[in-house]
């Protein structure tokens, strides 16, 4: 086992797309998402097998804020383990490995949007908490009120969001616009984003994942149309905050597109 490193991206990208049956995956997508995100790079671990790589367990660092105070978060995401490896302990194995190596990083929280396949393994072999069971809507969202963007989002943290090489956004100084369409419909936000990047300030069509229904005119996507359902989980790291407080975050905030769009 190995720490991710740039040196392993040509072949994680074509072990991450034979394991996942999907062609996303490139050298400088990975080179995006794991080296150049201003939050810090890549926590995780690749597991070899007669030197070539059947594992792979990542968290990119990310920005939450609770009650005025900067939260080091990580989302987990990318876990894979070839087939016939399966079985063997392999993604319990990385992830523990990965979890003491980000609490030395500084890492406060770890997140992530799991399917019902996967929660399972979170929360009875990584002592993850579930927060709950989330529906995806999409249509015309409005200024948030009480509830607030999920991320905290930096200028610098946001440049980096929208430069996405898989999912690219458009921004200019009103107009945040998604090149990816949701439903044959491509998310915008309208705010000043000149002088902020709060996106619980602005409002436009948008896809979010959600425990509420968002203020707006938005629909419930049928489940026919999700692969699975969600859940968002999360593991207390660092106890800077209660489980509870953490909850209590995720309860309150809308996912939106930006947020986690697979990326």
């Amino acid at each position: 086992m190995e720490k991710i490193s740039e040196a392993s991206f040509e072949e994680l990208a074509l072990f991450l797309n034979n394991t996942f049956k999907t062609q996303i995956y490139s050298q400088s997508y990975l080179d995006w998402l794991y080296i150049r995100n201003p939050e810090g790079r890549v926590i995780g671990f690749n597991e070899y097998y007669s030197g070539k790589i059947v594992g792979h367990y990542a968290l990119v660092p990310w920005s939450l804020e609770i009650s005025g105070q900067k939260i080091n978060a990580a989302l987990s995401l990318n876990t894979a383990v070839g087939k016939i490896h399966q079985g063997h302990g392999l993604f319990t194995n990385m992830a523990e490995n990965t979890y003491k190596l980000a609490y030395e990083n500084g890492i406060d929280i770890i997140y992530g949007v799991a399917n019902q396949n996967s929660t399972h393994g979170f929360i009875n072999k990584l002592n993850f908490t579930i927060v709950d069971h989330i529906d995806a809507y999409f249509g015309v969202s409005i200024k948030l009120n009480n509830s607030q963007s999920f991320t905290n989002w930096s200028p610098e943290f946001m440049k980096w969001r929208v430069e996405s090489p898989r999912n690219r956004w458009l921004l200019n100084k009103s107009v945040l616009k998604s090149e990816n369409r949701y439903f044959g419909l491509k998310p915008i936000y309208f705010n000043n984003f000149r002088n902020s990047t709060d996106i619980s300030h602005a409002y436009g069509l948008n896809f979010l994942l959600s425990n509420m229904r968002p203020t707006g005119i938005m629909f419930k996507i049928p489940k026919a149309f999700k692969p699975s359902p969600l859940n968002i989980i999360f593991k207390n790291l660092s106890h800077r905050f209660k489980d509870s407080e953490y909850l209590l975050y995720f309860k309150k905030t809308n996912m939106g597109s930006l947020d986690f769009d697979a990326f």
